[in-house]
């Protein structure tokens, strides 16, 4: 499955760069929210799941810019797919990175332990061997997407990021799991169990537990109600950023303020 949009760069003319915006976001507004078509839709394995969206220049130039891998969240269930972050996607290719926005198998489709870490390993794998080049890369996810990709820059069969991004991330599968509402619920869902019966898995997944050997920031709202600052505060490895009056969506929509908070810290981290 190969899909080809060559985004002009130069007309990337989206709106974004004068809107300031203080309102939460709510979910379904993201998926309204204009986007550029990505460069390339390519699979990382046989499954309908296992591909990915790819934002880049020209396929017949040698790119320069730095990767960003998105690994977009949505309680790892299969009810949310890579859709809903293509706009941060679009905004990151603006700003001058490559981006790759895999999707994977999730809970209540194919997904759970270990399908869905393994389908993140893959995809990370495929992408840097696809690139051929030493640029610079960064692993950002929000939310459950944020725990993947926390899980990927920390796990050893992997290559090390030059920086990772927790955007509202879950760091910590215990507590989060045992707190009220219905995405903490899916922890069981994406472990195969509760504590009691998979502690090993508990712990051992839970960016709390894990090593980084690259600079780790962690990006949390204040006003946030669906992963609360215990998560970031939990990450004492990790520079944290708390933000006030930004709920948990307004990471992954361009038109809020925090976006470009994001954008100087990848561009800060990438630098380095």
């Amino acid at each position: 499955m190969t899909k080809r949009v060559l985004p002009s760069l130069i007309s990337l003319t989206l709106g974004w760069s004068s809107i300031s915006v203080c309102a939460e976001t709510r979910f379904d507004e993201l998926l309204a929210l204009p986007f550029v078509e990505p460069t390339e839709i390519l699979r990382y394995g046989e499954h309908s799941d296992q591909y990915g969206l790819l934002w880049s220049r020209p396929a017949d130039a040698i790119s320069s810019a730095p990767l960003v891998i998105l690994i977009h969240g949505g309680c790892w269930l299969h009810a949310y797919n890579v859709e809903h972050i293509r706009p941060l996607a679009s905004h990151l290719l603006a700003e001058g990175f490559d981006v790759w926005a895999p999707e994977y198998r999730r809970v209540l489709g194919a997904g759970g332990y270990p399908e869905t870490f393994d389908d993140i390993a893959k995809s990370v794998q495929f992408i840097l061997q696809r690139r051929h080049n030493e640029t610079p890369w960064a692993l950002i996810g929000h939310s459950a997407g944020g725990h993947l990709a926390l899980w990927a820059a920390s796990e050893p069969s992997l290559p090390t990021p030059h920086l990772t991004i927790g955007l509202a991330a879950i760091t910590d599968l215990n507590t989060y799991g045992s707190a009220t509402g219905s995405c903490p619920k899916s922890v069981a869902l994406l472990l195969g169990g509760n504590l009691d019966e998979k502690a090993f898995l508990y712990e051992s997944l839970s960016p709390i537990n894990r090593i980084f050997d690259a600079p780790l920031v962690i990006m949390q709202g204040l006003a946030d109600p669906i992963v609360s600052t215990d998560q970031a505060e939990a990450m004492s490895s990790a520079t944290r950023d708390y933000l006030e009056n930004v709920d948990h969506f307004d990471f992954i929509n361009p038109q809020r303020d925090v976006v470009d908070k994001l954008v100087r810290h990848l561009k800060k981290g990438l630098e380095e």
